[in-house]
C-alpha cells in the first residue's frame, strides 16, 4: 500500500541546527570588570624599562662627556662607550684617556668591554636562575672586579660606576650575596639617578633569589619596577610607604590590592573563613590609608581616598563610596589617579538610586566627559553585541567603564522606573559614541556565496561574517537589540522623543549625540508587527519607509531567495500550489518585500473567512505555511535581521511571537483537517503539524535553560523523548483520520525523501 503523502519509517532523521549562545548577548556582568585601574603590569614594566634605559644612556653619556672636561664631543663619547670594544686610540674618547694616562678609567672600560665568558647573556635586564652561574664569569668577578676594586677608586662618580658593574656582574653570575653586599656598601650611596635605579633593581632581584621576597618587593617598588617579582601585599605597601611616601610603584600596588579585594568579594567559593580574612585585610588597608592621609607626606592623596571608595563600593556600601569618591575628586593626585577617580565617580553616580529627579542632573557632567573620552580614543571598536572583549589598556578600560555605566547602571535604573523608552535614548547615544556606522555601499554577494546558506545574515557582524565590504552597523548595536525586543509602545514613545528638541539638559545631550532616523524606527516597528501578525499595523508603518532606506539593508539580498509561501519540505514542483483567486507565491516573487508580504497575508486572512470551502481551506493552509516559515530559516528576513550559527538574537528573544504564530498555524491546520474533504490538502496540513513539532519541543525544554550548558544536555533527552511521543501521536491521528493502519515496527513519520513519491 502506498501512502499518498506519508510513509511510516524508522529512517526519519530531522536535521535541525540549534543556535547556542555564548552568553552576555546584551548585558555585561559587573563582576567581570575591575573598578580601579591605573595600568597593567606589562604596560608599567615596558614603560619602566624603556624609560630607565633611555635615562641611563643619556645620563651615562653626559657623565663621561663631563669626565673628559668636554674635550671630546658627546657624539664621540657615545660612539666609544657603546662600541663594545676594548680601549684603543681609534676612538677619540679612549684616545683622550690614553693620552692623559687615566689608568683607572681605562681599567673600568677594559672591565666593561672585556671579551669574557660573560657574553652568554649580555642583556643587563636578564635575570638568571641560580643554576645559570658560570665559573668563568665568577672567576672574572673575583679576579678583576671586586669590593677592593671599588674601594680603591677615589673619584666618587667613577666609584659609583665600578660599584654598578660589580653589582651587575655579581647578579648575572648568580653571586647574589656579593650583589647584596656591594649594594649595601656602595650602591645605596649612589645619589638618585638612573644608575642607582639599575643598581637597586639588581639588588632587589638578588633579594628575591635569596628568598627575601618581602624586602625584594619593597626594593622593586622603590625603583618603580613592575613585574612578577613585585608582591602586592599590605605589609609590603606599608613598608614601601614608610621608606618612600611617594614611591613610583605605590599606585600599582594599591591598584592590585583593591582588585584582589574585588576578586575575593566576587568569588563563589570564598566561605566564611575566607570572608573574615578578606574583611580583615580590607580593614588593614583602611587603617593604613587613614594613616597616610593623616601624615600629609603623600603628594597623591586622591590615590588612597579613591581606593577606600572603591572597596566600599565593592562591599555594597554605595552611599559611603560616593561620599568618599567626591572627597577624592577634590584632592591632589597624578593624572592617572585623577582620571580613575572620575571614571569611578561616573559609575557611582549612575548606580545611585537615591537622588530621584536629580539623578540625570548629577550624572550629566561626568557622562558627557566619558562619552567624549571614548569618542576621541585612538582605540576604535564598533560597538557590537557579539563583541567579547579581553582588553588591556587605558582606552579599552574607558570603554569597559562606559559599558558598565550605560548597559548596567543606567539601563537598570530606568527599567526599574518603568521607562524603557529612556533606556533606548541612552543606548542610542552609547552606540554613536562607540563608532556606529550608518552608510553602506551595497555590493553583490560573492559568486561562491550561497544566498540560502545557514549563517548568511545581514550587516551586523564585526568580523568575517558579513558579505559587504562597506556595511552599516545599525543592526548590530545594543540599541538595536533593545529596540527589536521591546514592546511596540516603547518604540513609539522613543520615536516621539527623538522628534522633540528636549526639555532637560540630559534630553538635549542624548538627542544631539544620538542617531535620529525615523525610517529605521518605522521599518523596525513594522517588522515587529509582522512577528505579531498584526498586518494592518505592519502595513501602516512599512508604508512610511522609502525604498532608498530598504536598499541599505543586506536582507534585500535574501528576501527574493526565500519565498514564505513555498513549502521547503516538499518537492520544488509541488511548492506554493494553492487553489485560490490569488497566487501568493507568485505575487511575493514579483515584489519580495516585507510590505508586499503583509498585503498578501492580509488578503489570505480575509480569504480564511470565505464562504467557499475550497478557497477558505486553501487560504488557511497558505496562511499557516507563511506563518511558520516567516520565523524559520526558509523566510527569516521577513521577521529578523540575522539568522544562523553566529546568530546573536536567537529564537529565545522571539519565543513569545513565534509561539503565537506557530500556534495559529497549528490551529489552522486542525481546522483544515476537520473541515476539508480534499485528501491532498488534509495530508499537507498533517505534514505542517509534523513540521511544527520540533520547534514546540525546543520551546518547552531547551530555552528554559538557555545559558546553562549542563541543563542543555540534561533536557536534550527529555526534549527528544517528548518529540518522539508527539510524532507517534500525530501518526496515530493521521491513521485514524485516513482510516488506515501502520505496518508493524514503524513508529516515526517521514515525508518520503522530500515528498518525491507524491505524484
Amino acid at each position: 500500500m502506498r501512502l499518498p503523502i506519508f510513509t511510516i519509517s524508522l529512517l526519519l532523521l530531522v536535521s535541525v541546527c540549534r543556535v547556542q549562545a555564548c552568553g552576555g548577548l546584551f548585558r555585561i556582568d559587573p563582576k567581570d570588570h575591575y573598578l580601579f585601574y591605573l595600568g597593567y603590569p606589562e604596560e608599567k614594566y615596558t614603560e619602566w624599562k624603556a624609560r630607565t634605559e633611555k635615562e641611563f644612556r643619556a645620563e651615562n653619556i653626559d657623565y663621561w662627556h663631563k669626565y673628559v672636561n668636554k674635550k671630546v664631543s658627546a657624539k664621540d663619547v657615545e660612539e666609544a662607550i657603546y662600541s663594545g670594544q676594548l680601549p684603543s686610540s681609534q676612538y677619540k674618547f679612549f684616545n683622550y684617556l690614553i693620552e692623559n694616562n687615566d689608568t683607572l678609567a681605562l681599567k673600568y672600560w677594559s672591565i666593561v668591554n672585556a671579551p669574557d665568558n660573560y657574553s652568554w647573556n649580555t642583556s643587563e635586564w636578564y635575570y638568571p636562575t641560580s643554576k645559570e652561574s658560570h665559573p668563568e664569569s665568577s672567576s672574572f668577578v673575583s679576579n678583576k672586579l671586586n669590593i677592593n676594586t671599588v674601594a680603591q677608586c677615589n673619584d666618587k662618580g667613577l666609584r659609583d660606576r665600578f660599584a654598578f658593574q660589580l653589582i651587575r656582574r655579581a647578579f648575572h653570575t648568580a653571586s647574589f650575596k656579593l650583589c647584596i653586599d656591594a649594594w649595601e656598601k656602595y650602591g645605596s650611596a649612589i645619589p638618585e639617578s638612573a644608575l642607582r635605579t639599575q643598581c637597586q633593581s639588581y639588588y632587589a632581584g638578588a633579594l628575591y633569589y635569596t628568598q627575601r621576597e618581602a624586602e625584594a618587593s619593597v626594593a622593586f617598588a622603590e625603583v618603580g619596577y613592575f613585574e612578577q617579582w613585585l608582591h602586592y601585599d599590605i605589609d609590603v605597601l606599608r613598608q614601601v610607604y614608610r621608606n618612600q611616601p611617594n614611591c613610583p610603584s605605590m599606585e600599582f600596588i594599591v591598584q592590585q590590592i583593591v582588585n584582589a579585594y574585588f576578586d575575593k568579594c566576587n568569588a563563589r567559593d570564598l566561605g566564611m573563613a575566607g570572608w573574615v580574612t578578606t574583611m580583615k585585610k580590607k580593614n588593614e588597608f583602611d587603617a593604613l590609608a587613614n594613616e597616610v592621609l593623616a601624615d600629609g607626606k603623600t603628594n597623591n592623596p586622591a590615590l588612597w581616598k579613591s581606593a577606600q571608595a572603591a572597596m566600599e563600593y565593592i562591599g555594597g556600601n554605595k552611599s559611603i563610596a560616593l561620599k568618599l569618591i567626591n572627597e577624592a575628586s577634590k584632592m591632589k593626585g597624578t593624572d592617572a589617579v585623577k582620571e580613575n577617580v572620575r571614571l569611578m565617580r561616573t559609575v557611582f553616580l549612575a548606580a545611585d538610586n537615591t537622588t530621584g529627579k536629580a539623578y540625570e542632573k548629577a550624572l550629566l557632567p561626568d557622562l558627557k566627559w566619558l562619552a567624549e573620552k571614548v569618542k576621541s580614543d585612538s582605540y576604535y571598536c564598533v560597538e557590537h553585541y557579539m563583541c567579547f572583549e579581553n582588553f588591556e589598556g587605558l582606552e579599552q578600560f574607558r570603554m569597559k567603564v562606559f559599558k558598565r555605566v550605560v548597559l548596567v547602571e543606567i539601563v537598570s535604573h530606568f527599567e526599574k522606573l518603568g521607562q524603557p523608552e529612556r533606556c533606548l535614548a541612552y543606548l542610542n547615544m552609547f552606540a554613536e559614541a562607540t563608532g556606529n556606522k550608518h552608510t553602506v555601499e551595497i555590493k553583490p554577494l560573492p559568486k561562491d556565496a550561497d544566498p540560502m546558506a545557514w549563517g548568511a545574515f545581514m550587516d551586523i557582524s564585526s568580523g568575517e561574517y558579513y558579505y559587504h565590504e562597506g556595511y552599516r552597523t545599525d543592526y548590530g548595536t545594543r540599541f538595536f537589540v533593545y529596540a527589536d525586543t521591546a514592546r511596540p509602545e516603547t518604540l513609539k514613545k522613543y520615536m516621539a522623543f527623538i522628534n522633540t528638541k528636549g526639555k532637560s539638559d540630559m534630553d538635549k545631550f542624548l538627542l544631539s549625540n544620538g542617531y535620529k532616523d525615523l525610517d529605521f524606527c518605522n521599518e523596525l516597528l513594522g517588522t515587529k508587527y509582522i512577528r505579531m501578525a498584526q498586518w494592518d499595523s505592519a502595513i501602516a508603518y512599512l508604508s512610511k519607509v522609502p525604498d532608498k532606506f530598504l536598499m541599505t539593508q543586506n536582507i534585500v539580498e535574501f528576501l527574493p531567495q526565500r519565498n514564505p509561501f513555498r513549502e521547503e519540505w516538499i518537492t520544488n514542483y509541488r511548492q506554493g500550489h494553492y487553489d485560490l483567486p490569488i497566487l501568493p507565491a507568485e505575487l511575493y516573487a514579483e515584489e519580495p518585500t516585507k510590505l508586499n508580504f503583509c498585503r498578501i497575508m492580509k488578503q489570505l486572512q480575509d480569504y480564511t473567512q470565505s464562504s467557499d470551502p475550497t478557497v477558505r481551506d486553501n487560504a488557511r493552509y497558505a496562511y499557516a505555511v507563511a506563518m511558520y516559515q516567516m520565523t524559520q530559516l526558509q523566510a527569516w528576513p521577513l521577521t529578523r535581521y540575522c539568522y544562523g550559527v553566529v546568530n546573536t538574537l536567537p529564537d529565545l528573544y522571539y519565543e513569545a511571537d513565534m509561539k503565537t504564530t506557530h500556534m495559529q498555524a497549528r490551529e489552522l491546520a486542525d481546522k483544515i483537517i476537520s473541515s476539508s474533504s480534499d485528501r491532498n490538502l488534509t495530508d499537507k496540513a498533517f505534514l505542517l503539524k509534523y513540521i511544527l513539532l520540533w520547534p514546540e519541543a525546543e520551546y518547552i525544554f531547551s530555552y528554559k535553560f538557555y545559558n546553562d550548558w549542563d541543563h542543555w544536555q540534561l533536557t536534550d533527552k527529555k526534549r527528544d523523548r517528548y518529540y518522539q511521543l508527539c510524532v507517534n501521536a500525530l501518526v496515530k491521528e493521521w491513521c485514524s483520520h485516513n482510516k488506515t493502519t501502520l505496518p508493524d515496527g514503524y513508529i516515526y513519520l517521514t515525508f518520503c525523501d522530500t515528498e518525491q513519491d507524491h505524484q
